[in-house]
């Protein structure tokens, strides 16, 4: 680290580059060897901050005038399987009188004492831990005297400093910058592989089977499964304001598998301009069957957005073939002008089920936001979403939403090969939006959203089917009665189909379920060219099927070739099948 007036030729061009993007006169601090700022170091606070093939990390909350990181420059945060940091408290020249070889108690409890130095009452002359002074703890004190070859002169007066350790903080860079932010072609904010360690945090992916195989973690999406079936991690965070560490992955045959993706959030009072990478991924999986890690969180506020670089929070792939891949993490960019023509990715890694999609929100002031769900034509797990304000919303490239709670959207388009669903059981999926497209292979569902089997307004009889729009079908071998019908032909169809009968009265586990209920309610236009369904399960083993659910659709003009189903699903062999839902549009 300089601060001087005196620059290599290299240095020069990074701060007359400085110079022209920031509005900064102060002269900068050129970092050039890898460095680190731990929580509570003052020392670069407000100063105009230039990285160049160098690597700086950054513990707890800071702030800088400015921050360029050029070439081969890398800003990024310390990792913690854990996903906390210690906070150390620094105690400064504490002076204490030390006679013959009698301890001294410093003032302190609780003391590191690998950390404590001693030196002379001027501060010129240090001394030596063993051969000058001897530290010795006990209980929560820390005492110190003079060894026996001391050169601190007998009674004289010395200046001790050491390290009190505090609380615990998120592992995370939280950059404050009051100009501008620019990361140069080559340059890179990196936190991956720097969220919580293997198996590790909220979304961890689990692990069983024998051999034992590791599922991916979750965090925007779900964690992929494992090939021996091992629970990806579930989701959580927040997609709008994101500020969770990714998960680790699930163990494999012996250890744990991939750390997740680290914690970038970056508050940017004038332009933040991106022709590097802000990256927060996960790792892959290298250890034997075990789970990829999530990606992190990505979270920039700035006046101005702008350059063409990329900005990624991926999953981290299973290891191959039996490890689960990976959910995708969660990036969110909020500014006043946008004119970044860069690439954002948050898709689930590789696996032998693949991760979920994560998620991507850009919002500009006085504009409706933009939600991204895209999943790289990853065919993967699924991802849990839900947007009330109005935003637009595009769901893409194999992934699939799900949802239990109303969407209040402008425009959402879901794309070919990608779904919107809700899962049961007596679940409702409503959206209401300007204008919704559904592109050819693309998706909205509620089947098997309805009752449980056995279960609802009126279930089916041991091996018979329940009934909703239409009666349930009977069991050809036994005296099990289907459903009757229930609700009229109305306009407003809003109930579930009801659940299949097993193979008695109190086991539910061979019916199907019944299909849910779609409210599309669409004040402008609606393109229905994939699918629409609420259809009832098909029995699984010597049961009923599940009746067809409920859709009802309102919109002032409806195109597509797409179909719209609330089918009963079928019963197994010699069983009824479900009765037919109800649709009105």
């Amino acid at each position: 680290m300089k601060r001087s007036n005196r620059f290599s030729g290299t240095h020069v061009i990074a701060i007359l580059t400085l110079a022209l993007f920031s509005l900064s006169q102060s002269i900068a601090v050129v970092i050039t060897s890898d460095t680190t700022i731990a929580p509570g170091n003052a020392t670069y606070e407000g100063a105009d901050v230039v990285v160049s093939n160098a690597t700086l990390t950054v513990d707890g909350p800071h702030t800088f005038a400015s921050l360029l990181v050029g070439s081969n420059g890398i800003v990024t945060h310390t990792f913690s399987t854990s996903g906390t940091i210690i906070t150390n408290i620094s105690v400064l020249d504490e002076p204490q009188i030390l006679v013959g070889t009698n301890e001294v108690t410093l003032a302190n409890q609780n003391i590191t004492a690998a950390t404590v130095s001693v030196k002379d009452n001027s501060g010129t002359i240090t001394y030596q831990v063993s051969t000058d002074f001897i530290v010795r703890t006990g209980g929560s004190d820390t005492f110190l005297g003079r060894s026996e070859t001391s050169t601190i002169p007998d009674g004289a007066m010395v200046l001790v400093s050491y390290a009190i350790p505090g609380g615990t903080i998120s592992s995370g860079l939280f950059l404050t910058v009051t100009g501008n932010l620019q990361v140069t072609s080559g340059g890179k904010i990196n936190t991956d592989g720097r969220g919580y360690g293997g198996n590790i945090g909220t979304g961890n992916g689990g692990e069983t089977g024998s051999p034992q195989s590791g599922a991916g973690a979750g965090h925007g999406g779900y964690g992929g499964l494992s090939s021996s079936n091992a629970l990806g991690g579930g989701s959580y965070g927040a997609f709008d304001q994101p500020a969770t560490l990714g998960s680790g992955g699930g163990f494999g045959v012996i250890t744990a598998g991939s750390p997740g993706g680290g914690l970038a959030r970056l508050i940017v009072s004038g332009e933040t301009r991106i022709d590097g990478s802000v990256s927060a991924n996960a790792l892959n999986a290298t250890n034997s069957r075990s789970g990829g890690g999530s990606g992190g969180s990505i979270w920039i506020t700035t006046d101005r957005f702008s350059g063409s670089g990329s900005i990624t929070a991926h999953g981290g792939n299973g290891e191959p073939i039996h490890g689960g891949g990976g959910g995708g993490g969660r990036i969110a960019v909020y500014c006043d002008t946008n004119n970044f023509t860069g690439t954002f990715g948050a898709y689930g890694g590789l696996g032998w089920r693949n991760g979920g999609a994560g998620t991507i929100l850009r919002m500009i002031t006085f504009t409706n936001g933009w939600l991204l769900v895209d999943n790289n034509g990853r065919a993967g797990t699924n991802t849990p979403a839900n947007v009330g304000n109005s935003s637009d919303v595009t769901i893409r490239s194999n992934a699939i939403v799900t949802s239990v709670n109303p969407w209040n959207v402008r425009h959402m388009t879901i794309a070919s090969n990608s779904a919107l669903a809700t899962v049961g059981p007596t679940t409702t999926l409503t959206i209401n939006a300007q204008t919704l497209t559904i592109e050819p292979t693309a998706s909205v569902l509620a089947d098997g959203a309805g009752s449980n089997p056995l279960q609802g307004t009126s279930p089916g009889g041991i091996y018979s089917g329940g009934g909703h729009g239409g009666a349930g079908g009977n069991s050809l071998t036994n005296t099990g009665v289907g459903g009757l019908p229930f609700g009229t032909q109305q306009q407003t169809p809003n109930t579930y189909g009801s659940g299949g009968g097993g193979t008695n009265t109190s086991l539910i586990s061979g019916g199907g379920a019944g299909g849910g209920v779609i409210r599309l309610n669409i004040s402008n236009q609606l393109n229905i060219g994939g699918r629409v369904s609420a259809n009832g399960r098909d029995a699984s083993s010597a049961g009923g099927g599940g009746a067809g659910g409920s859709i009802w659709i309102t919109s002032p003009t409806l195109t597509g070739a797409g179909p719209i189903s609330a089918n009963g699903g079928s019963g197994f062999v010699n069983s009824g099948g479900g009765g037919g839902g109800r649709i009105a549009v």
